[in-house]
């Protein structure tokens, strides 16, 4: 799939390929039909390493619109986690 990411604090993101693998235990696979930027996403860029708590690379868009595709064995009473 096509993702834009952040792959260098203080630097623009990249329009890259990213590979789908798939979900294993406790893990959903989200198909997202549609996804965009918003300001917050703007201000990420700006932050220098370390000030905020992610790893690189991560994928921008805090607006999706997206539905279920796929999931892992998942036990009863658990809920899947985005991240």
């Amino acid at each position: 799939m096509k993702a834009y990411r952040m792959t260098n604090w203080q630097s623009p993101p990249e329009f890259r390929d990213v590979e789908i693998r798939e979900p294993g235990p406790g893990e959903v696979l989200v198909k997202i039909g549609g996804a965009g930027l918003c300001h917050s996403d703007l201000h990420i860029m700006e932050y220098p390493d370390g000030a905020l708590p992610y790893d690189l690379p991560f994928t921008l868009a805090t607006r999706t619109r997206a539905g279920w595709s796929a999931s892992g064995l998942v036990s009863t009473g658990t809920r899947p986690e985005i991240r």
